[in-house]
């Protein structure tokens, strides 16, 4: 075993590998060499320092890959007096030890610690930390009444901000920044007018990960452990905001938080320091946090189980022992995939596994930050924004309208309905279910629903009734009679159709197609028309049962006369209800 004279390369990767943020010191590498064959457990390699490594901080031994180029660390154990380092390996070449923190209190000793003369090289960072300004927002929409979210400070880890859309003041607009060092999952719970993120482009990202997923079957998982499906990706410094209008705010029904910020895992750390590490290296920060996923796909389920200082420290030194050389190889892979150079790829990809190998060695102190345990003890009501609406307004001047056109001798100006050689078959009305002369009339692929039966003439029916407009039917088959109390009593039977207060009329009926609604719970009811529809129609959505905010038109009369209209989800209110 002899001192060595370090290269370029060599030297090169020891000076750049480190991230900026951390104090880290490399001793004097050595070549270790031996005249006879490795047993096959492997030899024992150990450096000894002249005084005990200072508390929070972390060591390992490292070797010189010269396929790949950078050095490598090892998964290695400082000994209890701290006074050494040794790692257990099954090859010899240049080897050194590196030890590193992130700066805080005990700064002093570590930095003399590193200076003490025996080292190659040392550099002392800040603390890994971001800091931005706090979003901005004034205003707010008149449908609402308040907002909840933790106050603005300087050096709260997020910041929000709650106000009118400057573009449409009767629009809400919510923002948060991330005033921290790594990233955050986040959540929007309703539909958007529109989203603004100041990070990566979703679309970029999502073409990277379909590239990289080619290469790491495991890697798809990983991600979706940091950003979980539906979720964005909020970026250390970066800003995401956005708008919704008053219909997407109140098809929340009672739930009222409308944004939510995932709390930092161990894995989702990791994965955001070395993302920002290899991104910045490589000139793409999207393709740094697609790397660094990939590096620890294989150890995901070890940092999920990490719950404190020592598990999370021991999670990382698992991926350490996972990854070795093999990751330069599949990073080069990846690289060559994204169209780099095929002439630097090599050791540009060394070079990356290098760094991650180095970072995951040392990581320790960094989850003993105030940054990263801070955060594992915030509430999650300071992650979240929450939303309170105006009461809609008040709809206790409905008006029912009994529908009746047998007694005003509609059939006269009906249009006759041909039924082309079978007649109608008519049932049971399952719209109107508790009057006794509705039904609902079949003829191959026609269906009318409700239909009215002639008091005098069970063949003949009269069935519509849009701005008084109906159809008769004639010979008529009617296989059951419909058991409806027939009672007249308002509120008892439930709408087939109702006026809004904006002047359109909604009336139950059966669409084909496949609509998606606004929100969940929603089925289609039928058309709205007229008013500011025109008679092209919007859809009409009911609630299946008599419960939320949508009038229920399957059942009994709900509590609350609004409707549901259009692909937006806009809430109408009723003022005349027709049965």
């Amino acid at each position: 075993m002899s001192a060595v004279s370090l290269d370029a390369a060599q030297t090169e990767s020891l000076g750049t590998v480190w991230p900026q943020d951390m104090l880290v010191a490399v001793g004097v590498p050595v070549s270790v060499d031996t005249a006879g064959a490795l047993p096959e457990g492997g030899v024992r390699i150990t450096r000894t320092w002249t005084q005990p490594l200072p508390e929070g901080m972390a060591a390992s031994l490292a070797f010189y890959d010269t396929t790949w180029g950078g050095w490598h660390a090892v998964p290695s154990q400082v000994a209890a007096d701290r006074r050494s380092v040794s790692a257990v390996v099954h090859h010899l070449s240049i080897w050194t030890d590196i030890v590193g923190a992130v700066t805080a209190a005990d700064q002093a000793a570590q930095q003399a610690f590193a200076t003490a003369g025996e080292w190659a090289f040392y550099q002392v960072g800040k603390v890994f930390d971001t800091r931005v300004a706090p979003p901005t927002c004034t205003g707010k929409p008149a449908w609402l009444t308040s907002s909840t979210f933790m106050i603005t400070d300087k050096n709260n880890s997020l910041n929000f901000c709650v106000g009118a859309d400057p573009k449409d003041p009767t629009r809400v607009v919510v923002k948060v920044t991330n005033n921290r060092g790594f990233a955050h999952a986040a959540t929007i719970t309703p539909k958007t007018a529109w989203v603004r993120n100041t990070g990566m482009d979703p679309a970029d990202l999502a073409d990277i990960l379909a590239a990289a997923g080619k290469l790491n079957e495991d890697l798809s998982h990983t991600w979706s452990l940091f950003v979980p499906p539906g979720a964005i990706l909020l970026e250390p410094g970066k800003e995401l905001s956005f708008s919704a209008t008053e219909a997407q705010i109140r098809a929340l029904g009672d739930k009222t938080t409308v944004l939510t910020l995932d709390k930092p895992t161990a894995l989702s750390f990791l994965i955001s320091l070395l993302g920002q590490l290899v991104g910045t290296q490589i000139g793409d920060l999207a393709d740094g946090y697609v790397v660094a996923a990939m590096a620890i796909s294989s150890c995901s389920a070890d940092l999920l189980k990490a719950t404190d200082g020592g598990t999370r420290t021991k999670a990382a030194l698992t991926c350490l022992s996972t990854i070795q050389t093999s990751l330069a190889q599949r990073v080069a892979e990846y690289l060559t995939s994204r169209g780099k150079d095929p002439a630097v790829v090599g050791k540009l990809a060394g070079s990356i596994a290098a760094k991650i190998t180095m970072v995951l060695a040392i990581t320790g102190p960094i989850f003993t930050t105030a940054n990263y345990i801070g955060e594992q003890t915030v509430p999650d009501s300071a992650r979240r924004v929450n939303l309170f609406t105006t009461t809609p307004k008040s709809t206790a001047a409905l008006k029912w309208v009994r529908v009746d056109p047998w007694a005003n001798g509609r059939d006269a100006s009906a249009e006759v309905a041909d039924p082309a050689g079978d007649p109608f078959r008519c049932h049971p009305s399952e719209t109107l279910a508790d009057r006794s002369d509705a039904y609902y009339c079949i003829h191959f692929d026609t269906v009318s629903d409700p239909c009215f039966l002639n008091p005098s003439d069970s063949s003949r029916l009269l069935c519509g009734g849009y701005k008084d407009q109906w159809g008769l039917i004639e010979d008529a088959t009617v296989n059951d009679v419909n058991p409806g109390a027939n009672d007249g009593g308002v509120g008892v039977q439930p709408a087939y159709m109702v006026h809004l207060t904006n002047g359109a009329t909604c009336q139950r009926a059966i669409l084909l197609g496949d609509y998606a609604p606004p929100r969940d719970g929603l089925l289609v009811a039928g058309l709205c028309m007229s008013g500011p529809y025109g008679e092209d129609g919007a859809i009409w959505w009911a609630t299946p049962e008599a419960t939320g905010d949508a009038y229920n038109v399957m059942g009994a009369r709900g509590q609350t006369w609004q409707v549901v209209v259009g692909g937006g989800g806009t809430i109408e209110t009723v003022d005349i209800a027709y049965h």
